[in-house]
């Protein structure tokens, strides 16, 4: 109850934050940025979205955060389109309870008109579970917002029993491998074949692939050698407040 109190004056104190991870190709040239969000608490310090999202989900004030996520998003990436020639926008992580948020394609669109962004620039990233839970209501949404340019992503992929069949009924342009089966490349041979196969499977079927949670140059080495095309972890670099995120992106586009 106190963190749910301590909450609603954040979004009212504007002590939430949003915080941009890059998102390199195999040259380690910055081609994207995810939007992660952080809460600057008084007392507590930095509070990950681990802590609070759920509280967030179980109150209702997720709704209204995912809301400004998404038009601050939308604001940097108007920004910074103009700052490299190469950078193709911004990813936002989208909750089960927002997509499924009756008039969710009309925010997505709304956010769009007024923040003048390029549709192709902004990816929205689902979990597995989120499509699983309506998967016709999933299909409609998707659908009509692809049709204005706007990108799909499915994050965390390959750790739901219907990873493949998402696949097919749905039209993504990326998937994420999942951390788990990268954080233990090349060493296990387990995860060796897997990541393998979701690499070919993107090559078959002209998604991208991007492997998350790279964290050293051995792993970036053999993804590089099965053919990987993005990336995205702390060997490239750490999420950052949106000015040094900028910075970044101008000496290392």
């Amino acid at each position: 109850l106190r963190l749910q109190s301590d909450l609603r004056r954040a979004i009212t104190n504007q002590e939430l934050a949003l915080y941009f991870q890059p998102l390199v190709d195999s040259q380690a040239r910055i081609v994207g940025a995810e939007s992660l969000l952080r809460w600057a608490h008084p007392e507590k310090g930095t509070i990950e979205p681990g802590q609070f999202l759920p509280v967030a989900e179980e109150s209702g004030m997720i709704l209204e955060i995912c809301d400004w996520v998404l038009r601050q998003s939308l604001d940097f990436c108007r920004e910074w389109q103009t700052a490299s020639s190469g950078f193709r926008g911004v990813s936002v992580n989208v909750s089960s309870a927002h997509f499924h948020q009756a008039g969710f394609t009309e925010r997505v669109e709304r956010g769009l008109r007024e923040s003048g962004v390029d549709p192709h620039r902004l990816t929205l990233e689902l979990r597995e579970e989120t499509l699983a839970a309506n998967l016709e209501e999933a299909i409609t949404k998707i659908s009509n917002l692809r049709q204005l340019g706007v990108r799909f992503c499915i994050d965390n992929f390959g750790t739901d029993t219907a990873s493949i069949i998402h696949l097919r009924k749905f039209q993504l342009d990326e998937i994420k491998i999942a951390r788990r089966f990268v954080s233990r490349l090349p060493g296990n041979q387990e995860d060796v074949g897997l990541v393998q196969i979701l690499l070919s499977l993107g090559l078959q079927m002209k998604i991208n692939v991007i492997a998350v949670g790279v964290e050293s140059e051995q792993q970036l080495q053999f993804l590089n050698q099965k053919g990987c095309q993005m990336y995205q972890g702390y060997y490239f670099g750490k999420p950052q407040p949106a000015d040094q995120f900028e910075e970044r992106l101008k000496q290392k586009s």
